[in-house]
């Protein structure tokens, strides 16, 4: 395990309207006002979304099941926010229910506003790392690096 400890910076109270894309919209936020590094919470509805549910299997590099819902569903969740080279790649996981089915997982694609949704965007500073892919494993997982001088970003490891 590795980790850094960084700080909180700002916070981002956001409405999501009715038809607005969740994932282009957070992501055009985190690129405008230059959040490198943080957490979302969201809550409300989706008409649509693309979710993968699982692997397959326990194999090493995953082949992800993916599922959708086109109806409708009351939703929450909560996701982190790093770089990836040159792009946001933010992480969501979520829980969407209607009536008694509820589907849960990694929120990629797809997600259509239905109504509203409520959300905040919590800014981390002093924190130097970006997402890496990782071919051995095939997934994008933390890479943490020290920053020049010492003034933050020194990484532990237990």
């Amino acid at each position: 395990m590795q980790y850094q400890e960084g700080k909180i910076g700002r916070v981002f109270a956001i409405r999501f309207d009715h038809n607005d894309d969740l994932l282009l919209n957070l992501k055009e936020l985190i690129i405008n006002e230059k959040v490198e590094a943080g957490m979302v919470f969201f809550l409300g509805a989706l008409e649509e979304g693309k979710l993968v549910v699982g692997p397959e299997k326990m194999s090493v590099p995953p082949i992800p099941i993916w599922t959708s819902f086109a109806d409708g569903r009351e939703v929450f969740g909560i996701g982190t926010i790093f770089w990836d080279q040159e792009a946001p790649n933010i992480h969501i996981h979520f829980s969407a229910g209607r009536g008694k089915e509820i589907l849960a997982g990694c929120l990629r694609k797809e997600a259509r506003v239905y109504l509203v949704i409520e959300a905040f965007v919590i800014e981390v500073t002093d924190i130097n790392a970006q997402k890496q892919y990782f071919d051995e494993i095939g997934i994008s997982m933390l890479r943490f690096e020290e920053k020049e001088g010492g003034k933050y970003g020194n990484t532990k490891t237990i």
